[in-house]
């Protein structure tokens, strides 16, 4: 971990000096072997109690979701569970059976959802919020409660899916696949976190920028939702309604080398930055080693 400075956001510190690093942590470091196999995407909850880390490994262990603390004074990173595919489900006959090797998640409140590729599924989780510190390290901050899967329930456009965005006003819940060319779009209720599947969009049903599909931004108002299409240098754009029991609706996509749109080859992660008519949409390009603006 390195140091922040809250006014301009820079980082500080040298891990190869230990300079300004306040720690290191690593699957083979003093902590044990934590989870760090493959990480896919870090999460920090919004209560900045917790960092979560879904690890996409599948040679050797498969990888978890791996909870650590955040902790104050030093070290600042304290590990507290992994949370694996297989694991037997506390007081229960079950066990969790759709988390094999994750590569996003989300938190929400007391809700953490994690995606799994390899099962093609969505996982809902329950963080426990009532234990602060050491006392939160009995390996029971996370608890299993539902997996919505690809191909069960009429469940579709989920196959091999990447990221996963939940709407600002908590009212919706998205997937993406890049090798599946779609978007999963589930509606979500506040008071239990779950979810009810909603619709799915395919690249080949028409909708232009979704070949590819990978990262996704949404405006602070939760009005638009953004689509990197990455196999066709595209932004794929949807308007949202948190009221509608569709809730998207397909505008249209910005198509790199079309209206004087460059640098959108391999376009593969988006964000929304600033508020309302200030705000700017940037997108990262892998192929072009650009970053795109748009007002």
């Amino acid at each position: 971990s390195l140091r922040r400075n809250p006014v301009t956001g820079a980082l500080s510190g040298d891990p190869d000096n230990n300079l300004d690093v306040e720690q290191q942590l690593s699957r083979d470091g003093a902590e044990g072997a934590i989870g760090l196999d493959a990480p896919m995407a870090l999460v920090v909850s919004p209560d900045n109690r917790h960092v979560l880390v879904a690890s996409g490994s599948t040679a050797g262990p498969i990888g978890p979701l791996t909870v650590l603390s955040r902790r104050a004074p030093a070290p600042q990173l304290g590990f507290i569970e992994l949370d694996r595919d297989g694991d037997a489900i506390p007081n229960s006959q079950n066990h969790i059976d759709s988390l094999v090797a994750p590569t996003d998640a989300i938190v929400r409140g007391r809700f953490v959802y994690a995606i799994s590729r390899q099962d093609g599924a969505v996982n809902l989780f329950e963080r426990r919020l009532s234990h602060i510190g050491p006392e939160d390290e009995d390996g029971g901050h996370l608890s299993f409660r539902q997996a919505w899967r690809n191909g069960e329930g009429g469940i579709s456009g989920m196959a091999w899916p990447d990221r996963l965005l939940l709407s600002p006003d908590g009212r919706s819940l998205f997937v993406s696949s890049r090798d599946g060319d779609s978007l999963a779009v589930f509606a979500r209720e506040e008071s239990d976190g779950s979810l009810a599947f909603v619709r799915a969009f395919h690249r080949n049903a028409g909708h232009a920028g979704l070949l590819g599909a990978y990262g996704m931004a949404m405006d602070g108002a939760s009005q638009y939702l953004y689509v990197a299409g990455s196999y066709e240098s595209a932004i794929a754009i949807f308007a949202h309604d948190g009221s509608s029991p569709q809730r998207l609706t397909y505008v249209g996509a910005v198509v790199g080398g079309q209206n004087g749109v460059s640098g959108m080859d391999g376009i593969r992660d988006l964000a929304v930055a600033g508020e309302g008519g200030g705000s700017q949409l940037l997108g990262v390009s892998d192929a072009a080693s650009t970053v795109v603006v748009f007002d």
